[in-house]
């Protein structure tokens, strides 16, 4: 049962898979929002992190203290702390707006079959090639400040991420995700 008269706001990075699984399902069910990009180095500041990042117009830290999407905003929304505006974690959203709207969704399988291509996608050797070289290349809000995509950069190197590889691994990463990716459309039929 979608509210009709129920509006969120909903904060978000375009490029987050987080995101996108919230805002997945408000589209699929209709639920009405409207949606705020912000740039991925915003809140991300400079004193905490080497330099990187900035404090731009629009924050994510003035929606729960911390440099975290995606957000929901709205009444009726849960918040943690009296001076939270929204709620962040995407399924924590995701079981609000089941519980809320009273939707139907389907649950994991259970199957070991799948789970074993959910294992494969989550390892960060498999997908990090595939994914962290690319992310800034997509022309989306989240990367319009240069500052956003040095503070990405900043934050995986950080991290021990490796953000350069050759063609040939790139292209040998590209033949591994596609032979997955046919044999789970195999195991979905």
């Amino acid at each position: 049962m979608i509210d009709a008269d129920v509006e969120y706001t909903f904060h978000c990075y375009d490029h987050c898979p987080f995101g996108n699984r919230v805002a997945f399902l408000m589209d699929h069910f209709g639920i009405k929002y409207k949606k705020v990009v912000y740039g991925y180095g915003s809140g991300a500041l400079p004193k905490d992190c080497e330099g990187e990042g900035y404090d731009g117009d629009l924050n994510p830290l003035r929606l729960t203290g911390k440099k975290q999407l995606p957000v929901l905003e709205g009444a009726g929304v849960p918040i943690v702390k009296p001076d939270d505006i929204g709620m962040a974690e995407s399924l924590e959203i995701c079981s609000f707006l089941i519980g809320r709207h009273q939707l139907v969704c389907p649950c994991a399988t259970g199957r070991p079959d799948i789970k074993s291509i959910e294992s494969y996608l989550l390892d960060k050797k498999v997908m990090n090639p595939l994914t962290l070289t690319r992310l800034t290349k997509i022309p989306v809000a989240d990367w319009a400040d240069p500052r956003d995509i040095s503070y990405h950069l900043w934050k995986h190197q950080k991290k021990g991420d490796i953000l350069e590889y050759s063609s040939e691994e790139d292209a040998e990463a590209i033949k591994d995700l596609n032979s997955k990716l046919i044999e789970f459309a195999a195991m979905i039929k």
